[in-house]
């Protein structure tokens, strides 16, 4: 079985999120990849924000960050509770659709 692990986002990762984040399936949900790359890159060490490469057996297959829900302005967040927290995620191309990651084929 496959394992799976997070690690922290690092400035030597840049150049392949700015890869991943150029997949139209990915432009699609994250649109701009100049603007989003340079969000990410600013958030790295940021006090509220987690980011973490998705590896499996060794190999970088996903982007996600998490962070308290209400911490920025965010209208689609109002109803949710104090508490909150938002994920979002992405996939490069080994891990993108892949029924073996959770995804439908």
């Amino acid at each position: 079985m496959a394992d799976y692990a997070f690690r922290p986002v690092t400035r030597d990762d840049l150049p392949v999120l700015v890869r991943w984040l150029a997949q139209p399936e990915v432009a699609a949900w994250w649109p701009g990849p100049d603007r989003q790359i340079a969000l990410i890159r600013d958030d790295l060490g940021h006090r509220v924000m987690r980011q973490m490469i998705v590896v499996r057996d060794g190999a970088a297959l996903a982007y996600a960050q998490s962070y308290p829900a209400h911490h920025w302005p965010a209208p689609h967040f109002a109803g949710l509770p104090a508490d909150a927290v938002a994920l979002d995620v992405f996939s490069g191309p080994d891990g993108g659709g892949r029924a073996a990651h959770g995804c439908a084929p």
